[in-house]
């Protein structure tokens, strides 16, 4: 789906004539037209009746126009939080971490990742690593901490030491 002329979509099925929703996205009212019938063609649908009043939403166009909304305004969302987390002002980062790291390094490392990076939404699941070993797995935490000789011979995931009881903890992603 072309997000562009989905937006083009809508602000036709909003003003009701060409010439007011070309305006609207700053195109030249011949290829606001292309990018309509562009889109009708992709969809294999008709949206619009056209006529000497202006263009009105076919009941095919109406049921588009709900669901496209909803896609324009997603994919604003998600550039908004692409530029977000790009500067560092926003995300979200989970971990998992064995009773001991949850002790002894987590209280300092979620002190420093919200000075740091203030925007950052930080989830912790606490558990065995054995657990958290397969919530890695399963692509439900970004990288966790426990005790390294709980981790398996080499294998798909990376491991190495983590903060200051280093040789004790290790981090694995």
């Amino acid at each position: 789906m072309d997000i562009r002329r989905l937006t083009h979509f809508i602000a036709l099925a909003e003003e009701g004539r060409f010439a007011v929703a070309a305006e609207r996205v700053h195109l030249s009212q011949a290829a606001f037209s292309r990018s309509i019938q562009a889109l009708e063609q992709r969809m294999g649908l008709k949206l619009f009746d056209r006529g000497a009043k202006g263009a009105s939403l076919t009941p095919a166009g109406e049921v588009v126009l709900r669901r496209a909304r909803t896609l324009v305004l997603d994919a604003r969302n998600l550039q908004r939080d692409i530029e977000l987390v790009r500067l560092g002002d926003a995300g979200e980062i989970v971990f998992g971490a064995a009773p001991i790291p949850a002790a002894v390094i987590v209280p300092e490392l979620l002190c420093q990742l919200r000075q740091q990076n203030p925007g950052l939404v930080t989830r912790v699941h606490l558990g065995n690593l054995p657990t958290l070993l397969a919530q890695l797995d399963a692509q439900q935490i970004d990288f966790c901490l426990g005790d390294p000789r709980l981790v398996p011979p080499p294998g798909p995931l990376r491991a190495g030491p983590a903060g200051q009881a280093g040789r004790r903890v290790v981090c694995a992603w």
